[in-house]
This record gives structure tokens, sequence and C-alpha cells, in this order.
């Protein structure tokens, strides 16, 4: 037999994800193979997606290893594909859900004239109803009823499971059989009008999504052979050259080969401002041009651009069960048996039928098994929109539960690349400006994070490079060049002690205390030194409101973890008014102190980009990596990918988190109130099937309501409390900066 078709589709240490077929083809092999690894020694998590047809599997690297699983997996699959355990297999039972849209509307429709033809009768001919009617209302509660009825039946008899639909079911059954055809099909039309505005509701919030990241563009502008010629999306390969004229949207990944445009990118990164794209610049699929023409060669194409990849994660997020959708679990295990009993003994002691079915109809938990779900998916499209990707309702859950947030500080809470804070001339005859001119004009070849950071610096300035045909590099130390017939140095201190250049013992004590985590650049002029430039990784402009705002959520522990020295580390911790912080950590480090933190009952939250964050990420109750640019394997690890590199957003996930939370306990009340109040009504025979049916109904559109409310919250609030003082902004500005 050949080997079954397994594909890894990606995969770092201690977590693997894998395609197979059938995991998409089958939904019950799917649970059934969740429910097998999860047996398995050293398995952590596992979680397979039909819709996707790909298993995520994390496991712990000491009780076993990628080869054990992917010969498990193997051997199992080749045993279940063998023909006559496919036979035995059953297929998944089938879903109310699952009917068409334009089938549901067909049934609400039968239902709602066959009630209106009925209540014309009523109206305008008086007296007995005809047999002929009964049984015309009798026909049309069995066929409209028909997903109902099958959805009961094989769930019962395929999964033994006692759902919602057989509760309804059985009372549908009940008011055939006893000849209250018009009162069971008020019911049935009731229950199908339910599914119907539920199943549009998150069809709507599933459009909007793809809407707002997707457009509903279909062709697009390929050069060919010098002529534009317009060809369907779809048809798009890679190395073709798109062009993209005003209020199009960008359909590939790739990079501008000709043009200049301002670019509208919100929709994936959640930045509000257009950035300004030009040649050599990276453009995202999904995005707008509001000004100008982009000619762009195409990376990714289809299903693997940007804007594919997040309408994927967000639809694969949606599906997966948060925590406390368990409790709606129980809840609705328990009820509905309990409501099977609680009919009978009804029937036994009362003998009415009207009241048993009255029971039957009033404690299904529809709204109940709703309430997380829906809410979760709203609040995940919500952040898609705004450039948050949530991998799946629990991480939202959680991050409305972080009471201890940790923040890596390179590319999180610092731009993570050198910047020129300031340029200090020691030289009479030479200003800040000239000296940028000559230490740019020595650099002007290197390529190193220094050198282009006072390339930068310079650039800003207005300062133009002069030519430098030849220059000295000293790797990892600095560069000799003459401009001008003058030789100037730039390096650290150890390259001018090299180049017997003296630095006055009291200029590096100085500079340090200016600039505590500062690195010191030194130029010299022939063998003078005339001054010195003070290159900082610079504090994001909107970390420190950003910081504020996290402690106005009401998280008051916050800290640093970082691989950093010790100084600079602090210095950012001082800035930022932080207590806690760790400096010099390597990543077992961080590792451990989330896990110190975690056994001391904190839900802990962290934020980081790099490779050695991954393992702090995947153990953190809430691992959030930062930007497009971050490590791979910090964003595959992480249960929240930020598409900006802004430290607000975190704010945003976290009072998302609170306000699903909230949503959540509202549809809780509601759907759990209307079945304690529709069952002690209907004990007492205070109410009829027909308003049992609209409490049942009433009750499942006020949770999917209240939870698309997710859909337009907006979590970005003003943050009122003081800014950092001008002393301390001013260290992170490069004077007189044009």
């Amino acid at each position: 037999m050949a080997a079954p078709y397994l594909q890894i589709v990606h995969k770092i240490p201690g977590r693997i994800r894998i395609y197979h077929p059938r995991i998409k083809l089958n939904p019950k092999f799917a649970s059934q193979l969740e429910v097998l690894l999860r047996k398995q020694k050293g398995i952590q998590e596992c979680s397979a997606n039909p819709k996707s047809g790909k298993i995520l599997i994390q496991y712990n690297r000491a009780m076993t290893s990628e080869g054990v699983l992917w010969s498990f997996l193997q051997q199992h699959i080749k045993q279940t594909s063998k023909p006559q355990i496919l036979k035995r297999q059953k297929a998944k039972p089938f879903e109310v859900e699952d009917v068409p849209i334009p089938t549901q509307i067909a049934l609400v429709a039968i239902g709602g004239l066959t009630l209106l033809y009925h209540l014309f009768r009523y109206l305008f001919r008086p007296g007995p109803l005809s047999v002929n009617l009964l049984s015309l209302t009798s026909l049309a509660t069995l066929i409209t009823s028909f997903p109902i009825l099958r959805s009961g039946i094989e769930n019962l008899f395929l999964r033994r499971v006692l759902n919602n639909e057989i509760l309804i079911g059985t009372a549908i059954i009940l008011s055939v059989l006893l000849r209250e055809g018009a009162t069971g099909l008020v019911v049935v039309w009731l229950v199908n009008l339910s599914t119907l505005i539920e199943t549009l509701t998150l069809d709507r919030s599933r459009r909007t999504i793809r809407s707002m990241l997707e457009g509903n563009q279909k062709d697009a502008w390929i050069v060919v052979n010098g002529q534009e010629v317009i060809i369907p999306i779809s048809q798009l390969k890679q190395e073709d050259i798109v062009s993209i004229k005003l209020g199009s949207k960008i359909p590939v990944d790739g990079i501008v080969m000709n043009g200049e445009a301002v670019v509208n990118q919100a929709a994936l990164t959640g930045e509000p401002v257009p950035v300004h794209k030009q040649v050599g610049d990276k453009v995202l699929a999904g995005s707008t041009i509001e000004q100008g023409t982009l000619y762009v060669k195409a990376e990714q194409v289809g299903d693997q651009t940007s804007v594919a990849r997040v309408i994927h994660l967000v639809e694969e997020a949606a599906h997966s069960k948060a925590p406390i959708q368990k409790m709606a679990d129980t809840y609705s295990a328990r009820l509905i048996p309990s409501s099977f009993l609680l009919a009978l003994l009804v029937f036994l002691l009362t003998g009415d039928i009207r009241r048993t079915m009255t029971i039957l109809i009033v404690a299904c938990p529809c709204a109940a098994g709703l309430a997380t779900p829906t809410a979760l998916s709203a609040a995940i499209g919500n952040a898609a929109s705004r450039g948050i990707l949530v991998k799946g309702g629990r991480y939202l859950e959680e991050a409305g539960k972080i009471n201890f947030l940790l923040f890596d500080k390179t590319g999180t809470l610092t731009d993570g690349k050198p910047a020129v804070a300031n340029v200090i001339p020691i030289h009479k005859g030479y200003d800040s400006n000239s000296i940028l001119t000559l230490a740019a004009g020595a650099e002007a070849n290197a390529n190193h994070p220094l050198a282009n950071a006072i390339k930068e610096a310079a650039k800003e300035q207005g300062i133009n490079l002069p030519c430098i045909p030849d220059s000295e590099m000293a790797i990892g130390r600095g560069v000799r060049a003459t401009i001008d017939g003058v030789v100037v140095h730039v390096g650290n201190s150890s390259y001018l002690s090299q180049m017997s250049i003296k630095i006055p013992p009291q200029i590096p004590f100085a500079m340090q205390n200016r600039a505590e985590s500062a690195t010191l650049v030194y130029v010299a002029s022939g063998m003078t030194l005339i001054g010195v430039i003070v290159i900082v990784d610079s504090l994001r402009p909107n970390a420190e409101k950003a910081i504020r705002s996290i402690r106005e959520e009401g998280i008051t522990n916050i800290g640093i973890v970082s691989g950093d020295a010790d100084a600079g580390v602090k210095e950012i911790a001082n800035l930022l008014r932080l207590e806690k912080f760790w400096s010099n950590m390597l990543p077992q480090d961080k590792f451990n102190i989330i896990k110190s933190l975690q056994e001391e009952g904190y839900v802990v939250g962290m934020v980081g980009d790099g490779i050695n964050d991954s393992p702090s990420l995947a153990l953190a109750n809430v691992g959030i990596a930062m930007g497009v640019g971050g490590a791979d394997a910090a964003i595959e690890t992480a249960g929240i990918v930020l598409r900006e590199d802004n430290p607000e957003k975190i704010v945003e996930i976290i009072r998302l988190g609170k306000k699903s939370l909230q949503i959540i306990r509202q549809n809780f009340l509601f759907a759990i109130g209307a079945n304690i109040i529709g069952l002690g009504l209907g004990s007492a025979k205070l109410i009829s099937p027909f308003i049992a049916a609209v409490l049942h109904n009433a009750s499942t559109l006020a949770v999917v309501m209240n939870s698309t409310r997710l859909l337009s919250y907006a979590p970005h609030q003003p943050s009122t409390e003081t800014a950092l003082s001008p002393a301390n902004q001013k260290r992170y500005e490069l004077p007189n900066k044009k």
C-alpha cells in the first residue's frame, strides 16, 4: 500500500503543523486523530482543523520527538485507510448550519406563507378548520422541520448525543401526532427564522472581514512586452510585473520596480496614516493606492499573499474553541437530558402534552452554545481589521485576563536599530554638523548598523556625503578614509588606541553618563580627536503612552526581560517608570521567569519579536509577536501577531479581550436566564408552546446580535496621563534636526 500523504506545513522545535487531506474530507476522522494524539506520551496540545485539513501538534521534546510523531501518524493513517475500516467509518452527522442559505430562506418562506394562509382562513372564514387544512399545516410542519429532525436523529444514532434539535424535534413530532400542526408549524417557523438570521449575521461578519481585507477586485493589469494587459487576479504568477493605478487594491505581495505612490495599508497593518512607497519598497496585497502609480514585481500571489494568509488565519481562529466554551458545552450536556426527564415527569404527573411540549422547546440550550463562538468570531474579525492576528479564541480570552505583562526590549519597546542620539564636538573649530559630515563620509562604503545610523542621521540633516573612492575597514572596530586630503578615523576606543589617537580619560565617563546604554563612536581628524557620536537603540515614540494605557487597564505588573546589558535595560525601564526588569537573559532564563510567575498564579503576557523569544512566547498564557518583520519562529509560536510595530496595539488586544469576556458573560446571562424563566413558566403552565418558541428564539437572537457589537467595537482610547518629560524626550532626538 502506498504511503499516506502527509505534508509538514511548518515546524519549529516542540511544534509542528501537518496537512493531510482526510482531515478536511472527514471531520470525524479529524476529531478521532485529535483524541488519539492527546493520549500519546509527550503531547502537550493538539488541534485539528477540518476547514484547512491541518493538525497542529505541540509536544515536549524531552518526552517525544518529531520522528516518533511522524511514524505514529503514518501508521495510524495507513491502518484507517484500509477499505473495510473506511467502510465502517461513519459520516459526520448532519447539522442545521449545513443547510445552504437559499434553502433556509425557502423553508422560512414556506412556513410563513402557510401560517398566513392559516391566519386568513381563521379571520375570514371562522368556524372549525377542515381536515384538509390541518393536513396542509401538518405537511408544512414536517417539510420545514426536516433539517431539525435529520440533525437530531443523526446525532442520536451516529454520535449517541442528545443535541438541541432532538428536543425541538420531539416537540414537533408530538404536535403533529396530537393534531396540533399549527402550534408545531409556529415553533418550526420561529426556529428556522432564528437560524436564518443567525446564519446571515455570521455570514455578514465573515464577508465584512473579507471585504475589509480582500476587496472585490477581480482583475489586474500586468506588463507584457511593454504593453499593459488585463487578466483575472487568479492567473497572476510570480515574477509578473503588475501595474496598480489610483484607487486600486494591490493584488500581490511584491517589490516596487517603478513609480511611487501613497498606499493605505490599514486593513493589514492597522496603520491609520497612508505610507509612501517607492522603488525598492515592499508592498502587501490588500493595500490600496490612494495617490500615484506603482509597478510591482510579484513575489507572492493567490493563497500565498499576506491578505490570503490573514483571511485563512482569521477563519481558522474562529473555528477553534476557547476554554470558556467548555462551560457552555457542560451546561448543554447536562441541560438536555435533564429537560427530557423534567418533561417526562410533568407528563406523568399532569398528562398535559402541551405543557410537555413547552418544556422541551424552552429548555433548548441553543443560545448558550452560541454565547462564546459568536462573540469570539466577531472579536477576531475586529482584531484582523486592526492589523492584529489572533490565532484562536483562547488567546483572546486569556488576553482579557492578563495581570503580568513582560516585554522583550529590543524591537518592541525600542526601535530595534541604532540611531544617532547626539553629536558632541570636543575640538574647537568643529561643530556637530561638520563632525557628522566627516563621519558619514568615512562610513560611505560601509554597511554595518552603526555606519547606517550615522549616514541616516546625516541624510536627515540634509548633509551631502562626499565621494570617497577608497577607505580601509577594520571589521568590528572602525574605518580610515581620506576626505579632502585629511585622514579621518571613525571607530570605537580600541580602534583609536590602535591608531595611537589619545582619548582623554574623562570623555567616555562623561558620555556614558549622558546615555548609559549608548554606543560611543569616536571621530578623529588626523591624529586629533574632534568629537563623539552617541548612538542608542531609540525608545519607540509611543512606547511610554502604551505603558500608561496598559496601567490604566489595571495591569500594574509590567516588566522587561532582555538579553541586553544591564545599563541599557535599566535606562529603558527608568524612562518607562518600570520597577521590574531583568537583563542579560538567555532564552532559557526568560522561559524560567515566565514559568515562575505562572506558578505564582499570574496570567502572563509576553511581547517579543526575535527567535530568542520563541520559547517564552510559547509558554506564556498569551504570546504576542510584534511586527511582520519579526522572526518567523516568533510569529509562528505566538498566539497573537501584530502586523505593525506599534506597542499601542497591545492595549487594543487587552481591551478587546476584556470586552469579549464581558459580551460572553452577557450572552450566558441571556441564555441561561431564558432557560430558567422558561422552564419555571412552562412547568407552571403559564406559557404556551408558541410563547416558549418565541422566548427560546428571542434569547438566541439576543446572543447573536449582542456578539455582533464586537465587530464595531473600537478598543483605541486616548490616554490622559502626563507624557514623558521634555528632558527625557530630548535625549532621543538629534539636535537641530531639519
